[in-house]
């Protein structure tokens, strides 16, 4: 659904309504793609403010605005309950009187189980409508027809099976499918660990991905997105299962220092430095902030190799031991393959099952980079297996005689060579600054500094661990001498630490500037240099912004930096890696020949595929847990906030 130049031979709605109201399907398949296409537009900053039945065109069925009005919108309630008119006189047939207070109109004719969303968008208190577009959209549903017989007949047949199946299968120890809600929408997500998108361009257009190109690309489309900062396995995660940014959860890495727990017993301290990477992994479910995962949306969902399990029910996450030991034996020996095939084989196992959400990963592409290279022909032989388990999957279904799913394929962060590895750690102790630090150094004696890497190309310092403070320190308060020292290090391409006023500071060799947010607005304000190469001083909303910033060798920057600093856990200092430089030391067992998590283009780019079509903006891997629970006809609840944005074209899909 777009906005353009009304064509003299289409028909408006106003046309359409003269004939006589709309079926209740039909009319909120039309405003749900209203508020689709507004949604975007408000993202812009910008409004329609004219949106009546003659300004909407009819094309095949699907509406289409006439030219907007580019107005500055300040608010979307406007539109909002301009959309709410629609759906209530394309029902009713009756006019909606501006300024009509909801509760003295005539709702015969409206099914109840809209009335509550309209009477909230329809609101005389723009203040007490939706708050956006997409939140209207989300709470408008397709219903049923207005048959009255169809529930009853529904209601008798279900009942029949289920006494059917209780007194027939349980006896017999048998299983049976429960209806799946949404419209019988499924949606699969799999995750390519690490993998880059000029690789996947390559693989492509040698014709290496038959599967990938003809069940998800071919019908929908891929496009290269950005990932979060850290760009780390893990961390990284935390987008698409709850479409939130790490520092929205408090999740700042991989690895993490607890500021308060660190001054504690030498329990506390081994717990208090944090590391996902080993025994403490499973800690990770618990440390997200409490908020609802897509498996708790979609209680029907089975995950398949996850470190993020939370939500799932009993028995959803398949191979969890087989993921433990593979996963240990791969990470020393590099037998990765081993580890995706047994990913594989589980997951067209469960092509048959019921579920309405499956998330899948694959880590092996990014394993064998740590030990190889990007390119290396074992690295490219992970992405040829994971299409020929995408192809076993998708023949599977099609011999069940369902229908195939939505596939939404992502990868969590890239990767690039590492030339040079720069310990900070090891650094720090020869400048005389004991310092406390993973794997073996966490109850390090007299500790000035705690270093904490993730990805191996992004390492966040707290200063005085041990001091029992439980508050972040801002620019003022970290050691100016040594801010300047570590800037100077070859291998750093920026810093970052919280300014004094509720901002964050960036730094890079002879340039700094300042990050802010003032409601939807950021703002980049250099005050010597420019040290994201945005060309001076900047004030766009997110969006604009991120376009701005894809061209930098520092794609979403500002929303990155702001992001992790809105965790109280992340570090006082933050360093990302420059171009082919790590923070960790060959020391590590095995040695990382390539990484990632740092903010570098390298890192932050990620391929994007969906069998849905792609909308040409930039788009977040953030924007993808929105799409799905959109494309599954799933709400969020009002109480919770996403990061992301649900991508256009995946809802129009849904009802085209």
């Amino acid at each position: 659904m777009t906005s353009g130049t009304t064509p003299s031979s289409s028909r408006t709605l106003a046309d359409r309504l003269r004939s006589g109201p709309l079926s209740v399907r039909e009319a909120t398949q039309i405003c749900r793609a209203l508020l689709s296409a507004i949604e975007s537009t408000h993202a812009r900053g910008v409004g329609y403010g004219d949106i009546r039945a003659t300004t909407v065109v009819l094309e095949q069925g699907r509406p289409v605005l006439a030219p907007m009005s580019a107005t500055a919108v300040e608010s979307p309630a406007a539109d909002v309950y301009a959309v709410a008119t629609l759906l209530y006189e394309a029902i009713s047939g009756r006019s909606w009187t501006p300024g009509m207070k909801p509760e003295s109109a005539d709702w015969s004719g409206i099914p109840r189980r809209l009335r509550r969303s309209l009477r909230k968008a329809l609101s005389t208190s723009p203040d007490r409508r939706w708050p956006n577009a997409a939140a209207f959209q989300r709470a408008l549903w397709v219903p049923r027809p207005r048959d009255t017989i169809w529930p009853a007949i529904v209601v008798i047949a279900l009942a029949a099976a289920i006494i059917a199946a209780i007194v027939f299968c349980k006896p017999l120890g048998l299983c049976w499918e429960r209806p799946l809600g949404g419209g019988g929408m499924r949606a699969v997500f799999v995750l390519i660990d690490g993998a880059r998108p000029d690789v996947l361009r390559e693989l492509l257009a040698r014709g290496d991905l038959p599967n990938l190109a003809r069940s998800v690309i071919e019908p929908g489309g891929w496009r290269v997105g950005t990932t979060v900062f850290p760009s780390t396995t893990g961390v990284a995660y935390i987008p698409f299962l709850f479409g939130r940014y790490p520092g929205s959860t408090g999740i700042p890495g991989i690895r993490w220092l607890d500021r308060a727990a660190a001054a504690g017993g030498w329990r506390e301290q081994w717990c208090a430095a944090r590391s996902y990477c080993g025994v403490q992994g499973p800690l990770l479910n618990r440390d997200i902030a409490p908020a609802p995962s897509m498996f708790d949306l979609v209680p029907e969902s089975i995950a398949i190799c996850t470190p993020i399990t939370r939500g799932l029910s009993n028995g959803a996450h398949r191979i969890p031991f087989r993921r433990a030991i593979l996963g240990s034996a791969a990470h020393y020996l590099g037998t990765y393959p081993a580890l995706d095939r047994a990913v594989q084989e589980a997951w067209v196992a469960v092509a048959a099952a019921p579920w309405r959400f499956l998330f899948v990963v694959f880590p092996g592409i990014d394993g064998s980079t740590h030990l190889k290279d990007p390119w290396h022909p074992a690295v490219l032989d992970g992405y040829r297996l994971v299409d020929r388990a995408l192809g076993a999957f998708v023949a599977r279904v099609e011999r069940s005689g369902r229908e195939l799913p939505a596939f939404f394929v992502a990868a969590d962060h890239g990767a690039t060579v590492m030339k040079e590895h720069c310990d900070v750690a090891v650094l720090l102790e020869q400048w005389g600054f004991a310092t406390l630090r993973h794997p073996v150094h966490v109850w390090r004696r007299g500790a000035r500094v705690a270093t904490m890497v993730s990805g191996n190309a992004s390492v966040q310092l707290y200063f005085e661990p041990r001091s029992g403070r439980d508050t972040p320190r801002t620019e003022s308060e970290i050691p100016r001498d040594l801010f300047d020292r570590l800037l100077a290090l070859p291998a750093v391409r920026v810093a970052a630490c919280r300014d004094d006023e509720d901002g964050v500071v960036v730094r890079a060799r002879g340039a700094r500037a300042r990050i802010s947010q003032t409601l939807d607005l950021i703002r980049y304000q250099p005050t010597n240099g420019d040290p994201l190469n945005l060309g001076g001083y900047l004030e766009l909303d997110d969006r604009e912004l991120l376009a701005r910033t894809r061209n930098t060798d520092l794609p979403d920057a500002p929303r990155q930096l702001l992001q992790l600093f809105q965790s109280a856990r992340a570090g006082d200092l933050v360093l990302a890696a420059g171009q082919g430089a790590d923070f960790r030391g060959p020391w590590e067992i095995p040695e990382h020949r390539a990484g990632h998590g740092s903010l570098i283009t390298e890192h932050m780019e990620v391929p994007i595929a969906a069998s849905v079509p792609l909308p040409d903006s930039p788009v977040r891997t953030v924007d993808l847990m929105p799409t799905m629970l959109d494309y599954l006809g799933v709400a969020v609840p009002q109480t919770i906030a996403l990061d992301g944005i649900p991508l256009v074209s995946a809802r129009a899909l849904r009802y085209s």
